[in-house]
């Protein structure tokens, strides 16, 4: 009873929040909701784009979405703001899950430069969660933060727009000094973007050491029968914490990186600079040892006390 009360409240607020988005456009495995300001063809074009995702998907991680899914395109901040749930600053787009009923909010703006780049790799990121959802309750598993993050942002790369690698993970690691370690985070921590740039690049880290389809098959198929940790180290016999200290050791050269790539030939005679300092006053240091208490009299009485603090 309380199951039909809360699907007739969804249906009821579905109607009141999305008066604006009063437009669909619908296939077999979900339907779009915009608003008229939104042009058919843009939308078609976009819908085609999902339709290559969900395919896509299902066969990377072995599964099919079981039951059809509703997008929401907000074109206006007003709306976007009113209907999303998280509150991860900066976010343009959420997926959820609410009794028994899959759905996605995007943010939206055709007219801004790299508008279809952006809202493509979103819709990727946010059906990949769709995917992690059935996965969760048809396998009885919760998997960790990081693991539902990392992978989403891995597979923007992966099937949607690949970006350039700018060294966004050193300067993150840079101004917030240090990392976080996310593999037993289950809330959204305040450093939100290293937790997302960490979690992508352990990710990669990852599926290059075990493999993207052994990984995937695995993801796939784990269930709740023990902690997901200890299955994923009997099956690929290693420990996913021997993984990420290997992973650690490799930040080193992604700060680096990043300091190169973005001051160039300063950073690089600045480096120098400071090992050439560091090099000469190690050998120029001299250490003096005076045992003979008479001799060390002489010479405080002709140089002073503390005289071999002078040069």
């Amino acid at each position: 009873m309380r199951l039909f009360a809360n699907l007739i409240l969804l249906m009821i607020l579905s109607v009141v929040l999305f008066a604006s988005l009063n437009r669909v456009y619908s296939t077999r495995a979900f339907t779009i909701y915009y608003s008229k300001d939104l042009k058919y063809d843009y939308i078609s074009h976009i819908g085609k784009k999902c339709d290559e995702i969900v395919n896509t998907l299902s066969k990377m991680l072995y599964t099919r979405l079981q039951q059809g899914f509703s997008i929401y395109l907000a074109d206006t901040d007003k709306d976007y703001d009113s209907l999303k749930k998280n509150s991860i600053r900066g976010s343009i787009g959420e997926a959820r899950y609410i009794n028994g009923v899959y759905s996605i909010l995007v943010r939206v703006d055709p007219e801004a430069p790299g508008s279809e780049e952006r809202l493509v790799d979103t819709l990727v990121h946010e059906i990949t969660h769709l995917f992690q959802f059935q996965l969760q309750l048809k396998n009885g598993i919760i998997y960790p933060l990081w693991i539902n993050e990392g992978m989403a942002m891995y597979m923007e790369d992966r099937i949607g727009y690949p970006k350039p690698d700018r060294g966004e993970l050193g300067l993150l690691i840079l101004t917030n000094f240090g990392v976080i370690n996310p593999l037993y985070i289950r809330r959204y921590p305040k450093k939100i973007s290293l937790f997302y740039a960490e979690s992508k690049a352990l990710m990669k880290y990852v599926m290059k050491e075990i493999g993207e389809r052994q990984f995937l098959r695995f993801f796939s198929s784990v269930n709740g029968s023990l902690p997901f940790y200890t299955q994923f180290e009997n099956r690929f016999g290693v420990s996913m914490e021997f993984l990420y200290d290997r992973w650690k050791g490799t930040l080193i050269l992604i700060i680096l990186s990043y300091i190169f790539r973005n001051m160039g030939i300063y950073a690089i005679l600045g480096i120098l600079a400071i090992l050439i300092y560091v090099i000469r006053s190690v050998w120029s240091a001299k250490v003096k040892c005076y045992e003979d208490d008479e001799e060390i009299k002489k010479l405080e009485k002709k140089y002073g006390k503390r005289f071999w603090e002078k040069k």
